[in-house]
């Protein structure tokens, strides 16, 4: 485990160099967002199983057990000059209350390898002006189905402390930056309002009070990879 901000902690695999797929379609067939002008790409890519489960913090679910998706997983991505906004749409998931974690990298052509690894972010951050921070949360029902969407301004970064996973620049590079996103896991999620805000909004939220975590961390379960 190594420090990145006082008071939080981040598991050393947090990136994946597995490949994923990824395709642009013309900017005719992608849809209508408000708030969108010029040109806009989508890209869609398939869920990936990434951390099994820990045996920190009571044991809600069984120790090592990876969790893919069991009837199919899909991230779109969908980029323009202002914004990039991202759907999840997943199966598979431990019921509970989950965050995802929005991990780019504005300059993906100065990584060492394709897709960018965590010696790109943490190591190289000069090169490849990278950063990593709350993108949403919610619950997950017993069915295991989960659904995430969130929008990433261009040069937004959270001010919130517990909402940062890796400090940088934010979005640059809409059109080409490359996106990493993480699903995490926080437990069973809380009858109290105020746990289950910081479940679905924090990086350490529930992790050491029934999360399954890896030391502190919790544990992200799924991964996708949108390359430019």
């Amino acid at each position: 485990m190594k420090t990145f901000l006082p008071g939080l902690l981040f598991v050393g695999c947090m990136f994946a160099l597995s490949a994923c797929d990824s395709a642009s379609i013309s900017d005719a067939e992608a849809p209508e967002i408000p708030g969108a002008n010029g040109v806009r790409t989508v890209s869609s890519s398939e869920m990936l199983p990434f951390q099994a489960s820990g045996s920190v913090g009571g044991g809600v679910l069984p120790v090592g057990v990876f969790y893919p998706p069991t009837n199919g997983g899909e991230s779109k991505l969908v980029r323009t000059s202002d914004f990039v906004e991202y759907t999840i749409n997943t199966t598979g998931l431990p019921m509970g209350a989950y965050t995802v974690w929005t991990i780019l990298l504005n300059k993906p052509e100065n990584c060492l390898t394709t897709p960018c690894s965590l010696v790109d972010l943490f190591q190289r951050q000069e090169e490849t002006d990278g950063s990593a921070y709350w993108g949403t949360g919610g619950v997950v029902e017993a069915s295991g189905h989960g659904y995430f969407k969130a929008r990433v301004p261009k040069g937004f970064f959270p001010t919130n402390p517990d909402q940062i996973a890796w400090p940088g620049s934010g979005l640059q590079n809409p059109m080409g930056a490359e996106f990493h996103l993480l699903v995490k896991y926080h437990g069973l999620a809380s009858d109290d309002p105020d746990m289950l805000y910081a479940q679905t909004h924090t990086l350490l939220g529930g992790c050491s009070e029934g999360a399954n975590a890896l030391g502190v961390h919790c544990f992200d379960p799924q991964l996708v990879i949108h390359l430019p």
